[in-house]
């Protein structure tokens, strides 16, 4: 748990600290990762890239109060275009 917390402080752009979150928030082990997942990956997420990667992981989940924030996050950094081709396509 504390990893993911420091992942969300140190990792802002960092291609492995987003990768390991991503995949957490995609298969997480118990919905409390899952939420700080989704808190860390909204304070690092920079680039389109990672951003698109974060949508798609977002899209299989029930979502929750953490998750709508980083989606909203996300759709206000990238073109919609993106948004709805991450969203919408495998």
């Amino acid at each position: 748990v504390w990893a993911l917390e420091s992942l969300g402080n140190i990792g802002m752009g960092n291609e492995k600290a987003i990768s390991v979150l991503v995949q957490i928030l995609d298969k997480p082990q118990n919905e409390y990762s899952h939420k700080l997942a989704a808190k860390s990956l909204g304070k690092i997420v920079t680039s389109n890239k990672d951003i698109y990667l974060v949508v798609q992981a977002l899209r299989h989940y029930k979502l929750d109060s953490e998750d709508y924030d980083l989606i909203w996050n996300c759709a206000q950094n990238m073109p919609y275009l993106d948004f709805y081709q991450a969203w919408h396509h495998s």
